[in-house]
């Protein structure tokens, strides 16, 4: 990419010395150990295609994006746009409100690039490579075209219909919205679990096996947590998510490896909403995204709100990340349990008078930390509202988390009398330490959404019977962001 930004007016060989000088293996090294540079790089199906530079000047108070590259056959598909969101939210976290950047007067692409974003040239300086020098703008941009919610960059991909993955008309039940009268959403899915007790024997055997399962209660920190001894989920909260499993072995949710029998409803031609074989509740629903996609909340978040509308208030929905108790991280799903069942539910509604972090004409935003583990609360009469909270608050989470992957979160939602309300944990690890000791030491407790909203799922009994409140407490302390980190989130969430 140097040699193709610069060579229509740079010889190549002041070109080649500059860049083997510059850019060599030491010099990268040099680099990167000072504290005040850090950079960004892009994948795209695997390989790498570009890369940001981000530096601090101290003496000036400015702060630099002193490179930024695209490989040219990758250019025009938003990852320069991308990569200089990355940059705007490091400069948001040390409390700068504009980027500075030195782009060469004859790089044309470049200077029209960064004009589309507001670029303002406030000073001139000569730049010399080998035996070439030439005049250098130097300005800035503000932050605010890169900020969360200014252009949504996380719209569900547009789905090539040569692409797409074609479902087999005996795989689908019904389909929603469908056509020959109006029924919801919940009367297809009651009718769906009948015809699958009926159709598909393993769910049948799964659903009595409901029936045989253990529950008891404990009390945390004032609220009571719920344990259920269900050993068919030994699969799930036993399942090694490393790399090199999920791609030796077959994709569960994809339309083409689920059994023989399983049907689902096809929602809006995107998702399948199906009956989940190991249910931990008597009405548990996985849905699961048509195509094999990367499990991810921000290409998806509309179609959450969406789906939680048309299930109504007798469901909530819920989320579980790609690296807090999703087992299938590789395949975008959501799953669905009966509203009311999560005792966090009932916890919100008494503590949400707490807390208040923002409050606007459509929207408000709580933090909970006296539930035993920490909560963001979300509740608006307005998709567009929840939605651009909850991207900006994953921004927020990004930037003090420093990574640019999603941030660990496990997420509740339900609609009701008009109005979304979002339940969000954010995490600081997966399993706790108890879950990899050894012999009898060894608790089988993988916290995912529905345990952190108070229903513990435990598949071994020896677990069921001696897990106390102590140890749920001390599980979800460990997992669980402290109060501390939620205040830096809501700082730069504010920003």
């Amino acid at each position: 990419t140097w040699m193709e930004a610069y060579s229509p007016f740079i010889p190549e060989g002041d070109l080649q010395s500059y860049h083997q000088a510059t850019y060599n293996l030491e010099a990268l090294k040099t680099m990167f150990a000072d504290r005040d540079v850090k950079g960004f790089v892009a994948e795209f199906d695997g390989a790498l295609v570009g890369c940001i530079r981000t530096k601090l000047e101290r003496t000036a108070q400015r702060f630099y994006v002193s490179s930024l590259y695209v490989l040219p056959h990758h250019q025009g598909k938003g990852i320069g746009r991308t990569l200089m969101t990355m940059a705007a939210r490091e400069a948001v976290a040390l409390g700068h409100d504009r980027i500075w950047i030195g782009v060469m007067e004859r790089n044309k692409d470049g200077l029209d690039w960064y004009q589309k974003f507001g670029y303002r040239v406030v000073e001139e300086a000569p730049f010399t490579m080998g035996k070439s020098t030439v005049n250098h703008f130097i300005g800035f941009v503000p932050v605010k075209p890169f900020s969360p919610g200014a252009v949504p960059t996380h719209k569900e991909p547009t789905r090539d219909p040569d692409k797409r993955t074609h479902i087999p008309s005996q795989r689908v039940f019904s389909k929603y919205p469908g056509s020959g009268g109006i029924v919801s959403l919940p009367q297809r899915v009651d009718e769906l679990l009948q015809d699958q007790k009926n159709t598909w024997q393993q769910f049948a055997e799964g659903t009595e096996a409901l029936k045989a399962t253990k529950t008891r209660q404990v009390e945390c920190n004032g609220n009571l947590i719920t344990l259920q001894f269900n050993p068919k989920r030994i699969v799930s909260t036993g399942a090694r998510l490393d790399e090199a499993t999920l791609k030796a072995r077959k994709c569960f949710l994809c339309v083409h490896n689920l059994p023989e029998e399983q049907r689902g409803i096809l929602y809006h031609d995107n998702f399948l909403i199906l009956c989940n074989p190991a249910p931990i509740f008597e009405k548990h629903l996985t849905i699961a995204h048509i195509d094999h996609c990367k499990q991810a909340i921000e290409p998806f978040a509309g179609t959450m709100l969406e789906l939680a509308r048309d299930l109504g208030p007798s469901f909530t929905l819920f989320y579980n990340g790609p690296k807090c108790g999703a087992s299938a991280p590789d395949h975008a799903h959501f799953q669905a349990c009966p509203s009311n069942v999560l005792s966090i539910e009932q916890l919100v509604s008494r503590e949400a008078t707490k807390g208040l972090r923002m409050r606007e004409k459509e929207i408000s935003v709580w933090s909970l930390g006296n539930c035993g583990r920490t909560i963001i609360l979300v509740r608006s009469t307005s998709r567009t509202e929840v939605e651009k909270s909850l991207r900006g608050l994953l921004a927020a989470m990004r930037t003090v988390g420093g990574s640019p992957e999603e941030p660990m979160v496990n997420i509740l939602c339900t609609f009701e009398n008009q109005s979304w309300e979002m339940i969000i944990f954010p995490r600081r690890k997966h399993r706790p330490d108890v879950y990899f000791k050894e012999g009898s030491e060894r608790i089988l407790i993988s916290p995912a959404a529905v345990d952190l909203a108070g229903f513990v799922v435990t598949p071994v009994e020896k677990d069921f019977v001696s897990v106390e409140a102590r140890l749920v407490e001390q599980i979800y302390s460990e997992v669980c962001l402290d109060s501390s980190s939620i205040d830096r989130i809501f700082a730069a969430f504010q920003n």
